[in-house]
């Protein structure tokens, strides 16, 4: 079966099984999975925003390391505040300035929306990433081509910018409060005993 509804990703193999436990951000397959080595398949599912651990035929865990989201989004941040403040005072002829910051953000910290909405279209549906892509690629596109047309008509650059900006903030966000629910979910299960004693009548089993 192919690994659909991770943020986007997917790829071919042959699990049999596959559960996700989204409070521990852990996918687990059971089966057997030859054409898909182990760490081909960690890293996909690592480029979902999963904290991935495949259980494979051998059975052996693959954990994928957890991606940075605080970079990203304070690079935005930077080039987005003084994008905002231009946009904001209403003054002429600093398209050129504008596009030079808007466009390190929309392509820069704002790759992984463009990546996630392509893969969502390659399987004919739509997600969050796609309605991002759509409104920051748009507001950059239009922008861009009222700039290099000198039309001195108005340009959306600090649209563009703060959509990215923003939804990468709520991803961190986000990202921050299912980490600390994942840590408490798990001390929870670290607290399972190992081993149970039954006691039939006066004896233990």
């Amino acid at each position: 079966m192919a690994l659909a509804g991770l943020g986007g990703a997917a790829s071919p193999g042959s699990l049999v099984t596959a559960a996700v436990n989204r409070a521990l951000e852990r996918l687990t397959g059971v089966g057997a999975v030859p054409a898909v080595p182990a760490a081909e398949l960690a890293h996909v599912l690592a480029c979902s925003d999963f904290i991935a651990a495949a259980l494979l035929a051998d059975p052996a865990l693959v954990a994928a390391p957890t991606r940075s989201e605080e970079a990203p989004f304070a690079v935005a941040a930077a080039l987005t505040v003084p994008l905002l403040v231009i946009a904001m005072s209403h003054r002429h002829g600093f398209d050129v300035v504008q596009f030079a910051l808007a466009t390190p953000v929309v392509f820069g910290p704002g790759r992984r929306f463009f990546v996630h909405a392509a893969s969502a279209l390659r399987q004919r549906t739509s997600d969050m990433n796609v309605l991002i892509a759509m409104g920051a690629l748009s507001a950059w596109g239009w922008s861009t081509v009222t700039m290099l047309r000198a039309a001195h008509g108005h340009v959306y650059f600090e649209a563009a910018g703060s959509i990215v900006t923003f939804m990468l903030l709520g991803r961190m966000l986000e990202h921050r409060a299912r980490r600390g629910l994942g840590e408490a979910v798990r001390a929870i299960v670290a607290m399972q005993p190992s081993t149970v004693l039954r006691v039939e009548g006066a004896t233990e089993v």
